[in-house]
């Protein structure tokens, strides 16, 4: 992407030699007890965690991660356990059986509140471990594909280290990082992590996909969120014309809207012409894809998932997953029943942009029924944010629908709407058991499933 590893080196001799060390070397500056930031998901510098992982004289730190995949390496490892303890703000399923075992900490936090957190202290940081791209003859690198959080924990570690890496793309945006903000300087060539989602069943996909599509008009802005459903349903866009990207993570099943000319970018009202994105997580493809690529614009959390930036497009349309779904609207998408299955993200923000943008709405896409037949929408969800999603086997709106006096059925399961014909009576008696009433909610949601479509209009409030 960048040039041979010989001319990065040479060229950091050039620029700063007294910044330039190596991975072990640079290691050894961490002290006891320091709270260290990582690099996040596909962006982590592997092998700046590698040296710090086999340094047995750093005792009792605190590592901050929001996706972690190098970690993971180090489940087992007992020894690793006794010197570090981790807390992540994503947990990814590499960490997932850790997080059950408690070996991991996972802080529930949105994705676009990480930097105030570590600007205001609420997280302290003493040392950032980071990868970048090449510094450039004026002296800057960019943070590539994970600009996300890490631009932020920059700013407020004491020590900042990074490893220099010829394969990490250069992306456009806030991305930059200056040579004089960084402590120590670590040139490595590797692979980055490589993450492509499983694929789902296609049937559930293509059913899914077709609703998705019917819902989305040419012109609209899209946000795809994390999960494999979103992923997979990229492909049953391509008939669409000039669609606009604003979103959390770009990843490879972008790349055929982009050469088929289905995603323009050229009618968003905010940043047209850009794709914009705080992080990208894929394959070599789309890491060479996206490398000085100005179609793209990086920026950081705060910034890119922000409901109110988010708004700022007109027809803006969140795609999003979730693990359970209840039948007063509550979505669930982090976790299973008491267990941690993932993270917040920030999904709520894309959905509450959606609903503040002119002409916008949300879906959230699902298989009907849960891996091994049984039903996802079974119970009532407590304690998770909610949203105005009405399940069924099929697709519905829920557009600003006003609470009123309707009777609990018919706001279920309102005329025409229709039910997976297995399990209707079983879905609606523990409805009616758990006596669960329409949410006020967030406005403007659609339900997705692989089993039918209906769509629900705006209902205003009774005089």
């Amino acid at each position: 992407m960048q040039g041979s590893m010989d001319t990065t080196i040479r060229e950091l001799k050039q620029l700063c030699p007294e910044k330039l060390t190596t991975a072990e070397s640079a290691v050894e500056m961490i002290k006891n007890g320091s709270r260290i930031f990582i690099g996040s998901s596909c962006g982590e510098p592997q092998r700046l965690v590698r040296a710090m992982a086999c340094n047995h004289r750093i005792q009792d730190a605190m590592i901050y991660q929001m996706y972690a995949f190098s970690l993971a390496d180090h489940i087992n490892d007992a020894d690793f356990w006794r010197r570090f303890s981790l807390k992540l703000f994503f947990v990814s399923d590499l960490m997932r059986r850790a997080a059950f075992e408690g070996k991991v900490d996972y802080i529930p936090a949105y994705l676009s509140e990480i930097p105030h957190l570590f600007d205001i202290n609420q997280i302290g940081l003493d040392v950032a471990l980071i990868q970048i791209s090449p510094i450039d003859r004026f002296g800057f690198g960019s943070l590539g594909v994970s600009v996300d959080v890490t631009k932020a924990a920059i700013a407020n570690a004491d020590l900042v280290i990074a490893q220099v890496n010829p394969r990490m793309p250069c992306t456009w945006g806030d991305s930059f990082v200056h040579v004089d903000e960084i402590d120590y300087l670590v040139p490595c060539e590797e692979p980055l992590v490589e993450s492509l989602p499983r694929k789902p069943d296609e049937t559930v996909v293509e059913r899914i996909g077709h609703f998705v599509s019917e819902l989305v008009d040419d012109g609209a802005t899209l946000q795809v969120g994390f999960g494999h459903l979103p992923y997979f349903i990229l492909q049953y866009l391509d008939v669409k014309k000039d669609l606009g990207i604003h979103t959390q993570m770009i990843t490879d099943a972008f790349i055929p809207l982009f050469e088929k000319g289905v995603v323009t970018n050229k009618n968003k009202n905010f940043l047209p012409g850009r794709a914009v994105a705080t992080l990208c997580m894929g394959s070599k493809k789309i890491y060479d894809y996206i490398d000085k690529n100005p179609r793209f614009y990086f920026r950081s959390a705060d910034f890119v998932n922000d409901p109110l930036v988010i708004a700022r497009n007109d027809n803006f349309i969140s795609i999003s997953s979730a693990l359970e779904v209840d039948l007063s609207g509550q979505v669930c998408s982090d976790s299973i029943d008491k267990l941690f299955y993932s993270g917040s993200g920030d999904q709520a923000n894309f959905i509450r942009g959606a609903a503040m943008s002119k002409g916008g709405f949300s879906i959230v896409a699902l298989p009907s029924t849960a891996k091994g037949g049984g039903p996802i929408a079974h119970r009532a969800l407590s304690q998770q944010r909610r949203g105005h999603i009405n399940f069924e086997s099929g697709c519905g709106f829920r557009r600003n629908r006003v609470r009123h006096r309707t009777a609990s059925r018919q706001k279920h399961f309102p005329k025409g709407r229709r039910v997976d014909p297995d399990r209707p009576s079983q879905i609606q008696k523990r409805t009616h058991q758990n006596r669960q009433r329409a949410p006020f909610g967030i406005p403007g949601s659609t339900a997705a499933t692989q089993c039918g479509f209906a769509v629900h209009r705006k209902i205003q409030k009774p005089r």
